[in-house]
């Protein structure tokens, strides 16, 4: 039988005595306390997996107890003994989050098996949490599945980075899921704002500054009314630039004056409107080639680079 780990509470120092030795005869490990307060001190300092407490305790009650226990531990086990005949007291503690209750006197075996009975409680309820959590987890990677030991490396390096504000570059061949993994790092993040993909490659180059960065009425022909560029839309969220190898090198420099200083100026302005959001880009070529031929300025876009 496992060792539960007890906190009992018990104003009588008799009763508290003879049901320490009970306990710590089945090889529980039991620590005492004789107040609500006292109580509250050490579930403050110590871990337990149940706590066992009579219902009247002094000026405050089990109950009292119980409601801190839900608050600030709901995980805990609780039991709660009762007077002998006091039906409406199990009720309530039952109704306020109680796992089970007593009715004095007890016997041995009915004390054990409450214990017992919390104890799994408890258990369930912490495996609960972290199914409830892997869930919430799972749903945040989208559409991202896998079990093989390179995946979970993808899903560790999404995790650890999704509550940075770094840029990141995730290499890839197409159809590698590099979307995806994008998507998955900003609803991992705590970015409130929007999720917006934008294909590099598929932007003709003469409406490429316009489209990422905006452009008031008039600043070239057929702009009929003020253009929100990519960036702006996206606000408080992320942006994924696709393909940025396809970027023209015309707007490379600008780009990277927004990565630096978080401000942008859409064409036909000459304020600046800072605006943050969170760059990621994708490729499948190699940039550092791309460098060397000089067909990709040398600019840093990456604190961290992933191969997917």
């Amino acid at each position: 039988m496992k060792a539960i780990r007890i906190l009992l509470v018990e104003d009588d120092d008799q009763q508290r005595q003879l049901i320490d030795s009970i306990l710590s005869g089945e090889q529980h490990h039991v620590i005492s306390a004789a107040s609500v307060e006292e109580a509250i001190v050490l579930l403050k300092s110590n871990s337990f997996d149940v706590v066992f407490s009579d219902w009247k305790l002094g000026q405050l009650s089990g109950i009292d107890l119980l409601n801190y226990v839900r608050k600030n531990q709901p995980q805990l086990g609780f039991a709660i003994a009762t007077a002998y005949g006091t039906i409406s007291h199990a009720v309530e503690a039952m109704k306020a989050g109680a796992d089970d209750y007593l009715a004095k006197p007890f016997q041995r075996q009915a004390l054990l098996m409450t214990i017992d009975k919390s104890f799994n409680a408890s258990q369930l309820r912490t495996t609960n949490n972290k199914l409830t959590e892997a869930l919430s987890h799972q749903d945040s990677l989208v559409e991202l599945i896998g079990n093989a030991p390179c995946m979970q490396q993808v899903f560790e390096r999404i995790k650890r980075v999704s509550a940075t504000n770094a840029t990141i570059l995730i290499y890839g061949e197409s159809g590698t899921g590099k979307e995806l993994a994008a998507r998955a790092l900003h609803n991992c993040s705590n970015r409130s704002g929007k999720f917006i993909a934008i294909n590099c490659g598929a932007i003709p180059e003469a409406l490429a500054e316009a489209e990422l960065f905006g452009a008031k009425k008039g600043a070239y022909t057929g702009a009929d009314s003020d253009k929100v560029g990519k960036i702006a839309a996206a606000d408080g969220g992320t942006l994924l630039l696709d393909e940025i190898g396809e970027l023209p090198l015309s707007l490379q420099a600008k780009l990277l004056r927004f990565i630096q200083q978080g401000s942008i100026t859409p064409l036909g302005c000459v304020d600046e409107q800072e605006v943050d959001v969170r760059i990621v880009a994708a490729t499948h070529r190699n940039l550092e080639q791309m460098v060397r031929d000089g067909e990709f300025r040398e600019i840093s876009i990456t604190d961290l680079t992933w191969y997917l």
